[in-house]
């Protein structure tokens, strides 16, 4: 039957109620982690009470400069159904721009170093190194990360770096289609949007324009 205009009045003022609840309840949430967790740090992964005993989640809260940059290092979870690392705005607990930068990693779109680490840069700019996760130019983040299905979780270490020192820590890849590659074949649909937008081949279009794909990360 048709809802009454007395059922759309009332689910809309619930629907209402639920943002105004949502908006306080997460910001006391981020302030009270923001307390209680030292700067630049990971927690080891745990599973979260309440939640699924087959997840386990770590995070953080990182705070770095323009001229710095917070490089994380994990071995690789073995057996994992999936895992990932991304990060949330502070104060509001909201997601960035991952439709349009590179504000996250999947397990599948990383690079394992030859050692069988993964070694990812958090960083304000593109470092030109693999593993970037692009800031969005924040000075403050909230970090998580997650292992699913796993059958280790290692727990991953960060330190904070001057931007110059990045080149220490990672291998450089000089060919850079070998460098996104991956990641774009993961996403065919974007690669679709990045080759429209491009006018033509996406990888000739980062080689020409910006040697880093900052405008239209995967």
């Amino acid at each position: 039957a048709p809802l009454t205009p007395e059922q759309i009045s009332d689910r809309l003022a619930r629907a209402s109620n639920w943002i105004n609840t949502a908006l306080v309840y997460w910001k006391d949430f981020m302030d009270a982690r923001h307390a209680q967790i030292p700067r630049n740090v990971l927690s080891p992964p745990q599973s979260v009470k309440g939640g699924s005993s087959s997840i386990a989640y770590g995070g953080g809260k990182f705070e770095l400069e323009p001229d710095q940059a917070i490089i994380v290092e994990t071995a690789v979870p073995e057996d994992v159904t999936y895992w990932s690392y991304q990060w949330y705005t502070y104060p509001w607990f909201e997601a960035p721009d991952y439709a349009n930068r590179q504000t996250h990693l999947t397990g599948d779109m990383m690079h394992v170093d030859a050692d069988g680490k993964v070694r990812m840069v958090f960083a304000h700019s593109d470092p030109g190194v693999p593993n970037w996760i692009d800031t969005e130019g924040r000075r403050r983040l909230y970090v998580a990360y997650r292992y699913v299905g796993a059958k280790t979780a290692p727990a991953p270490s960060a330190r904070l770096v001057a931007f110059e020192e990045i080149a220490e820590t990672f291998e450089f890849l000089d060919d850079w289609e070998t460098r996104y590659a991956h990641i774009i074949d993961l996403m065919p649909g974007r690669k679709r949007i990045v080759n429209y937008l491009s006018g033509g081949d996406a990888f000739q279009f980062c080689s020409n324009k910006c040697r880093s794909f900052s405008r239209f990360h995967m």
